[in-house]
């Protein structure tokens, strides 16, 4: 525990950044009250097709959520960066000068309810199409509870985004976000600002402009500069957001 980061990371998870990460379940609920709401609403309009649930169509469904899920969080993260209001809060993430595996908790509460309500919303709506599509819940394969392909990707290094490690995924790059490409969105270099935005996928950002695809190995720092300065402690993680607010008026 030489590294302040890393003993600010340990603080944070320790008073409560696990609990408040895995605050997304919370969100549940909003996922589900949008889907019986947009269920409603379309059964109103139309009869359902009632299509068959089978191997295929199971499979496409656990694709199309893993997808829809992916694409919320691409938006709500791309927003994060430039809105200015939400960047004061998710500065608190990019601030971490030496990134660890806890770095990901390094999340405020602001952050993590833009988040998970985007996403709710988002998954609330494709599964109410979904549920209109097959007259019933949409059938998702997952692995205790988590979406299959989020679990296989998440055992493909997800550990390592927040690290010094480089990996790449080679030419699935173009496919899905490796641990080197989420290092570069992290990195001090201004070339990589507002690079990578995508959590599973890379898709989305090499759609919307967004993605940065290193073809070798690049040599990183990481930080926000003289403004990570600010958070020298756990606790200004959490106060000096709402101080800058103030500060600005």
């Amino acid at each position: 525990l030489t590294s302040r980061d890393l003993k600010n990371d340990v603080i944070w998870v320790l008073c409560g950044g696990l609990l408040l990460y895995g605050g997304f379940a919370s969100f549940k609920a909003v996922s589900n009250g949008v889907r019986e709401f947009g269920l409603a609403m379309m059964y109103g309009a139309l009869p359902s097709p009632q299509v068959s649930v089978n191997f295929m169509t199971t499979a496409l469904c656990t694709l199309a959520l893993a997808m829809a899920a992916d694409f919320a969080v691409y938006w709500a993260h791309r927003l994060q960066h430039e809105v200015s209001a939400l960047w004061t809060f998710h500065q608190v993430h990019h601030s971490a000068v030496e990134l660890n595996p806890l770095t990901v908790y390094r999340m405020h509460p602001v952050d993590l309810v833009g988040n998970g309500l985007l996403a709710a919303l988002v998954l609330g709506a494709s599964g109410a199409v979904l549920s209109w599509v097959f007259d019933a819940a949409p059938r998702e394969t997952t692995v205790n509870g988590v979406n299959v392909l989020v679990f296989f990707f998440y055992m493909l290094g997800y550990n390592l985004r927040h690290t010094h490690y480089w990996v790449s995924f080679g030419p699935l790059d173009r496919i899905l976000v490796s641990p080197a490409m989420h290092q570069i969105h992290h990195s001090l270099d201004e070339k990589h600002w507002d690079k990578n935005m995508g959590l599973v996928f890379s898709i989305w950002d090499q759609m919307f402009g967004t993605a940065y695809i290193p073809k070798e190995r690049e040599t990183l720092k990481f930080g926000i500069g003289e403004a990570g300065e600010r958070f020298q402690t756990a606790w200004d993680f959490l106060v000096e957001p709402f101080r800058q607010m103030v500060r600005k008026g």
